[in-house]
């Protein structure tokens, strides 16, 4: 990861506000469909994953 990339790291708690989502929602889609990284006991987020899983799960009628 270049240092670029290392700043723009989400935490838990902004990609929680951003979405609306709860915790245990966002824990889940860790275990199914998120990737994420671990630094000591802390989860971060890249914003092109969250984008991916966004277009990934996007439906349209």
């Amino acid at each position: 990861m270049k240092n670029n990339e290392l700043e723009q790291l989400l935490s838990v708690p902004k990609v929680m506000e951003h979405f609306g989502i709860s915790r245990s929602t966002l824990y889940h889609l860790t275990k199914t469909e998120l990737p994420y990284v671990k630094v000591r006991n802390r989860k971060f987020f890249r914003p092109d994953d969250i984008n991916n899983l966004i277009k990934k799960n996007y439906h349209t009628p």
